[in-house]
């Protein structure tokens, strides 16, 4: 099995924290804390050698009693990996653990899957993506953050147009996932998986040249420098991570620096060193202080390190120390002290942004997700979208440049309280004119045979100033109405709103050439007709098929028929007749 780094980082977090408590006066005074290290290989049924260390040599097996008292034991705590239930985890996620009746002894230093799902899932809502598909490893990590994130979506009311477990990449099963998003038209994918799923799929997703997404990785992945060096990955667009918050650990690097340099200095006398100390790992001798320290997976070193400070603050308390030492006696599982409700560490996630300068990539973190209280903060500014041509959707600009005028945008009542507020200026423009007495009747004497009534002594500028406005917002309407000419013909309201806006502006045209070719004559018949001709465009060219639809095909005004059209629409078979 190739050498780990992060794995070896790991151990010497833990190297670290055990000679920073030994060596420390306040944390257990007179008590000298030992190990012994073991590598589960990243099978499950690596941690049942590590599990036969907490029996006594006669013993085969670890008995645990209902009270949690464990017997014959000779090991204080267990610090677990990643697919552990060890007393103390540092990466073990699932939901499932947070279950005190069936995991009552257990703590870990991470949030659980849920919380993770969680932060996801605001993640979406800060974006108003609603559309998403989600895709899952064939493992209980896999399964379970799959199942809590389709579960939690459904409750913020965000549409999973497509999920599916990938069990295996050499069945072709990847391929078939990656077909069944483009056919959903699903632009954002969130990918819940180990980082040796994630390194699999991602080099199918480039080979199978799925552009133009946005990716949201889960934690395990999110900044995994393998995954990062897949050859054309920028190409497959954005990357967003969820990723524990890091921590600082003050002189781990300098501890690495020693530990590691002495091993290449002593490399001359390995065979020696080796017949005291049973850590078998050749690669070790030959390891750079640089091969450790600079990898991006330093928040997981962090949480080892949290993981044993953990079990020796619980003996501190235990073992009611003081500056003066310890009470020495017998350590029984059952005590327990208090993590939270669920055992789990009160953290949150970073929210990072994958982003290559010269083919190598930095994990930027761009926001925050806290657990208590529940709250996103995000910095868009920071996230450059890529899609098919490598521009910006306005809805993206929106919510990254104007955060706080997106989130008003998004509220129930953001849209009408929009519409009052453009009458209300309308209605202020209007006031402002007829108090500069722009409307006053009027009498025009120009002419020999014919006195005619005017409403004002210019209509031309009265129509154009109070005109203005709802011409630009006319103008905007156009060109929403335009760019979303693609989306379903249920909700595509392109049609009814050109033809309501050609209407406006043919009035308008027609107002001011009468004008122009001094026609004033019926310039105020021609004022009426135009203010009746926009009124019944706007009835007859928006509300009216409408009304139709109402009134005559009830069967289309049903949440069911919608939900079909959008099923229709998605799998490419166009709107139900």
């Amino acid at each position: 099995m190739p050498f780990y780094a992060q794995g070896y980082r790991h151990f010497q977090a833990f190297r670290f924290a055990i000679e920073e408590i030994n060596t420390s006066g306040s944390v257990l005074p007179n008590i000298t804390l030992g190990y012994d290290v073991h590598d589960d290989c990243h099978e499950p049924s690596g941690i049942q050698a590590t599990l036969s260390l907490l029996a006594a040599p006669l013993h085969p097996f670890v008995n645990v009693e209902e009270d949690g008292r464990l017997q014959h034991g000779h090991i204080l705590a267990v610090v677990g990996p990643t697919v552990s239930d060890t007393a103390v985890s540092y990466s073990a996620a699932s939901e499932a653990l947070s279950d005190k009746q069936s995991f009552p002894f257990f703590v870990r230093t991470l949030p659980s899957d849920r919380l993770q799902a969680e932060a996801m899932i605001a993640l979406l809502k800060e974006f108003g993506w609603t559309w998403v598909a989600v895709l899952g490893s064939g493992t209980e990590y896999g399964r379970r953050g799959k199942q809590v994130l389709i579960r939690l979506a459904a409750l913020h009311a965000i549409c999973v147009a497509y999920h599916q477990t990938v069990t295996t990449m050499e069945s072709g099963e990847a391929a078939d996932a990656l077909v069944m998003v483009r056919e959903h038209r699903a632009n954002v994918v969130l990918v819940f998986g180990e980082a040796s799923f994630a390194l699999h799929f991602f080099n199918t997703v480039v080979r199978f040249n799925l552009t133009g997404r946005v990716w949201i990785a889960s934690s395990v992945w999110a900044t995994d420098r393998s995954i990062s060096e897949i050859p054309n990955l920028p190409d497959i667009g954005t990357i967003l991570g969820i990723a524990p918050f890091p921590g600082r650990m003050p002189g781990f690097e300098d501890f690495l620096n020693r530990e590691v340099g002495k091993k290449v200095q002593d490399s001359s006398t390995r065979v020696e060193n080796m017949a005291l100390c049973n850590q078998k790992c050749d690669h070790c001798h030959s390891l750079n202080p640089a091969d450790v320290i600079d990898i991006p997976e330093k928040r997981a070193s962090f949480r080892t390190y949290m993981a044993v400070h953990a079990v020796a603050r619980s003996l501190h308390q235990l073992l009611e120390c003081n500056l003066s030492g310890c009470v020495q006696r017998d350590i029984h599982p059952w005590q327990r002290v208090h993590f939270d409700g669920n055992g789990d560490a009160p953290t949150g996630y970073d929210i990072v942004l994958w982003n290559w300068f010269h083919g190598r990539a930095s994990f930027d973190t761009i926001g925050q997700f806290t657990v208590e209280p529940p709250e996103l903060r995000l910095n868009g500014t920071l996230i450059t979208w890529h899609t098919r041509d490598h521009t910006i959707f306005c809805i993206f600009k929106m919510a990254t440049k104007i955060p706080r005028a997106f989130a008003f945008w998004m509220k129930p009542k953001g849209q009408v309280l929009l519409l009052a507020l453009s009458c209300a200026f309308q209605v202020l423009l209007c006031g402002v004119l007829f108090a500069l007495d722009c409307h006053h009747p009027g009498l025009d004497h120009r002419f020999k045979d014919t006195i005619i009534l005017k409403c004002g002594p210019d209509p031309s500028l009265a129509v154009a100033t109070q005109d203005a406005f709802p011409g630009l917002l006319s103008s905007l309407c156009f060109l929403f109405s335009f760019m979303g000419k693609d989306f379903p013909r249920t909700y595509n309201e392109a049609k009814s709103i050109t033809i309501t806006v050609v209407i406006y502006f043919f009035t308008l045209v027609c107002f001011f050439t009468v004008n122009v070719g001094e026609n004033e004559k019926q310039s105020t018949l021609l004022l009426a007709l135009c203010i009746l001709a926009r009124l019944f465009g706007v009835l007859g060219g928006y509300f009216l098929p409408k009304c139709y639809i109402v009134l005559f095909r009830r069967a289309q005004n049903t949440p069911s028929y919608f939900q079909n059209c959008i099923q229709n629409y998605t799998v490419g078979g166009g709107d139900p007749t």
